[in-house]
């Protein structure tokens, strides 16, 4: 499966704009990227599930931009850690176990 068929099948999966968003994002740097993040964060506190998407999100950055943007891998990977701890230190329950299934 080449990248852009890879890239297509992941997107195909989602269920919000976050891929777009970080997309769009990337074209304004570092700082946009942070306040985007930020903002997402704020906003789905409370729905694991857009949690899990964007951890899936940022992972798939990570992987992306080892291609495609390589200064922004450190930042992936440092907003990726931050919210995973961020999960397995705050779910509990079913939300737990919904993370633990679901990221990929």
């Amino acid at each position: 499966m080449s990248k852009r068929e890879s890239e297509h099948e992941f997107r195909s999966t989602l269920f919000t704009r976050f891929y777009d968003d970080f997309s769009i994002a990337e074209r304004f740097g570092e700082a946009e990227i942070r306040g985007l993040y930020q903002s997402k964060v704020l906003s789905t506190t409370n729905n694991h599930k857009v949690i899990v998407e964007l951890l899936n999100v940022l992972r798939f950055k990570i992987k992306e931009s080892r291609s495609k943007q390589p200064d922004f891998v450190s930042l992936y990977v440092e907003l990726w850690e931050e919210l995973m701890n961020n999960c397995y230190n705050n779910f509990k329950g079913h939300s737990l176990i919904y993370l633990i299934n679901n990221i990929s």
